[in-house]
């Protein structure tokens, strides 16, 4: 479908989900089309999108002053390519993509801006909270044969993150020891990928009992239940791996926990930080580990390769080795986002997805 085409459908607009002040719930806009793709956009017909913590630190203002406001959020979603701007060899129209803010194949194109009633609307090289969005080549991957639609969204950010961080910045070997703290979406992630590496023993923390349950039944081998009295996890962890463990995985990007993911790494271990730290709580710690051998990691969307690791996740799955239709997922239409994002607040099990 041409963008005239989609103009005729639709009726020259689309809605979107859009930020218009931090820390205000987003708001409906109708978009109008752009009037022609630049070189290196893709005009996508977005069917799900994921919402994941980094949109919801992004409204709070966790990530300070924005100044691209008004804007689009959203960085993973799975939809169908309605035309291809000048340039653009990895994708073709018609064809069912995986959208990942992670550099990909293809042309960094320029960020689309729409009009509006509001005025000039801004988005980046990805965004996903709409029915439509211009995104440029190399944050779209075809999605491979034997994915099914709903679970396509996790390539494209928390499973390519978990899977990512397990085996290209932690480098996570069998038999290693591994805590993961904080069991959202991309902590499931980060367990199934575990499960696929053999490590052993593997610990999951989180303060909410039924993503423990959940942790248990999904492979790990221990869970520690954190509160806001303050429970000593490093103590509690040690009870299960007495040196501390080979690698730790720390997914909230609360104060606290950083510092007590590194105080509990085993002294030639590994830390790896996944989750978005806040800016006006920075962690502290004694470095004196780092010349002895132990290693801080800061994790970038797990490193991951869009191009690369997406088909091997399909493979994977293809095989039988690893399920992602067991995945935890909660739906909810556009006109009910900022309920998701209140959902995503209040700590709900895996994956937030969006119907467009």
């Amino acid at each position: 479908m041409e963008i005239d085409n989609a103009r005729e459908a639709s009726g020259n607009t689309f809605r979107a989900a859009v930020l218009t002040q931090l820390g205000q719930p987003l708001e409906l806009v109708d978009l109008h089309f752009p009037e022609e793709l630049l070189p290196g956009q893709v005009l996508v017909q977005i069917t799900f999108s994921g919402a994941c913590a980094s949109q919801v630190h992004e409204i709070d203002g966790r990530k300070g002053p924005d100044r691209y406001l008004p804007h689009l959020l959203g960085h993973e979603a799975v939809g169908r390519v309605t035309q291809c701007g000048p340039g653009v060899k990895t994708v073709g129209e018609g064809q069912i993509v995986v959208a990942h803010w992670r550099k990909g194949d293809g042309i960094d194109a320029e960020p689309a801006i729409y009009d509006s009633s509001f005025g000039k609307i801004n988005a980046g090289q990805i965004t996903t909270f709409s029915e439509y969005s211009v995104i440029a080549e190399n944050r779209l991957t075809p999605l491979p044969e034997g994915i099914a639609l709903e679970d396509a969204p996790l390539l494209g950010c928390a499973f390519a993150t978990g899977f990512g961080a397990v085996t290209r910045e932690a480098i996570v070997q069998p038999g290693e020891s591994a805590v993961i703290i904080g069991f959202g979406g991309v902590g499931i992630s980060i367990l199934k990928s575990l499960k696929l590496v053999s490590a052993k023993p593997i610990v999951v923390v989180d303060i909410v009992e039924s993503k423990l349950n959940f942790a248990q039944q999904n492979g790990a081998d221990f869970v520690v239940q954190a509160d806001s009295v303050g429970t000593d996890i490093v103590h509690e962890v040690k009870k299960f791996i007495p040196g501390g463990p080979d690698v730790v995985f720390e997914v909230t990007g609360h104060q606290r926990p950083i510092e007590d993911s590194y105080a509990m790494t085993h002294h030639s271990g590994r830390t790896i930080l996944v989750g978005v730290p806040n800016k006006a709580n920075p962690a502290s710690f004694q470095t004196l580990p780092l010349h002895l051998g132990q290693r801080l990691i800061g994790s970038h969307g797990g490193s991951a390769q869009p191009a690369v690791d997406i088909p091997r996740i399909a493979g994977l799955v293809k095989g039988g080795l690893l399920k992602l239709d067991d995945f935890p997922k909660a739906f909810f239409n556009l006109e009910n986002i900022n309920k998701a994002l209140d959902s995503l607040r209040g700590g709900t099990l895996g994956r937030i997805l969006v119907r467009m």
